[in-house]
């Protein structure tokens, strides 16, 4: 979990990175899969590891919504 201020600080971090990604794929027309509301929803503590990458329910989260994703650009066709 993201607890006390290495947490804080993780998450304006978080943000910061979130806010340019999402506005560089919106100016370029890409497409984009936003797993951050879905990774702080998650109600595991492995959503992240200690050292701040994706730990196993993380990575479960994002693949769910990739798949989602896909799905739904395949019944588009």
């Amino acid at each position: 979990g993201l607890v006390g201020p290495r947490g804080a600080r993780r998450i304006g971090v978080q943000d910061a990175a979130h806010a340019q990604v999402l506005s560089l794929c919106q100016g370029l027309g890409v497409a984009y899969v936003d797993a951050l509301p879905a990774l702080r929803s998650c109600p595991s503590g492995d959503t992240y590891r200690t050292d701040g990458h994706l730990g196993t329910a993380g990575h479960r989260v994002v693949a769910d919504l990739i798949t989602e994703r896909v799905r739904g650009l395949a019944r588009l066709r």
